[in-house]
């Protein structure tokens, strides 16, 4: 703290100056002066903080710095700086840091500075960032704590480069996969070009009718002249299954026969079908839970309820149709 002394007047130098005023006003005026002569001058203090980040592109096996510069000019020794904190980090990983301090004269005063460093390696490709960095002081003369704040900092990791001395992998694995996608799209437009002939050629041919569909596929994967009834059962109910899913989007898994026929009045299906669909499964499910041997006749009549079922439907589609 720097202090500056004001000299009392003398009584004669006064009584030169002041002839003719009152006593009185001599006196307020001299008790004026003693009063300046024991006051504080407080000299200016200038406190600043720098922040940058280089470089703002770094490689994935390379660094970024972040240097943070605080620098106080005037009454040097009334400033107490906090400890300054490790910045918060997203895509950066902080390396190492350093710090050094300087003290001489910066346009006539004497100047301070503090300098910190921290070495930041990217984590992955992508924008890294470095958050706001906050610095207290305490101006001592004055008894004022103020708070210094840098921006928030971005820098763009890309891809590594090649060591000295290394041979230039990247760049080579930069052609490869160059060459390997005009090849790629090469062969997709190709590609392409084939799904869309064969999607052409398969538009051109009628689709075949969901009923006629499992029509063909009852006649081929049940025998009613078999002698495994209970498996010809369960093929049947698979089938009925299916049918109902694709027809009416009633799931086929996990939800009992009960719970079907609930599914299918809601989703408006005819009785006259439901009906015929609820005996066919709930024969189904006696044989495949009681354990008992499958009866030949009710198989015949099952298979022919489906039947019956498919082709009414596979009737209304192809008048529908035409």
């Amino acid at each position: 703290m720097i202090r500056r002394k004001i000299t009392k007047p003398t009584v004669s130098s006064l009584a030169l100056l002041f002839i003719g005023l009152s006593p009185s006003f001599l006196f307020a005026l001299q008790g004026t002066i003693l009063l300046s002569s024991d006051s504080l001058i407080v000299q200016p203090l200038h406190v600043e903080m720098q922040a940058t980040i280089a470089p703002a592109q770094v490689p994935l096996n390379r660094q970024a710095t972040l240097t943070v510069r605080l620098e106080w000019r005037g009454r040097i020794d009334d400033v107490e700086f906090d400890q300054l904190d490790t910045p918060q980090l997203t895509n950066l990983k902080l390396a190492a840091s350093s710090s050094a301090n300087w003290t001489g004269i910066t346009d006539n005063q004497p100047a301070a500075a503090r300098i910190y460093e921290f070495q930041l390696s990217p984590q992955s490709l992508g924008m890294g960032y470095a958050d706001v960095l906050r610095v207290a002081y305490l101006d001592k003369a004055t008894g004022q704590k103020n708070s210094l704040y840098t921006t928030r900092f971005g820098v763009e990791a890309i891809d590594a480069v090649a060591e000295p001395g290394e041979q230039p992998w990247g760049l080579i694995l930069g052609s490869v996969v160059a060459l390997a996608a005009v090849v790629g799209g090469f062969v997709w437009l190709r590609k392409k070009r084939i799904e869309k002939r064969e999607a052409e050629a398969r538009a051109a041919i009628k689709p075949v009718p969901l009923e006629q569909k499992f029509l063909d596929e009852l006649k081929q994967s049940i025998n009613l002249n078999t002698s495994e009834i209970n498996a010809a059962f369960a093929s049947l109910y698979k089938l009925t299954r299916r049918y109902i899913a694709e027809k009416y989007s009633v799931t086929a898994q996990g939800i009992s026969t009960e719970e079907t026929l609930q599914a299918l009045r809601e989703q408006a299906a005819p009785e006259d079908v439901i009906m015929p669909l609820a005996e066919v499964l709930q024969t189904c499910d006696l044989y495949k839970y009681s354990g008992e041997s499958g009866d030949p006749t009710r198989l015949t009549r099952a298979y022919g309820l489906i039947e019956n079922i498919l082709g009414r439907e596979l009737s209304q589609t192809n008048a529908d149709i035409s």
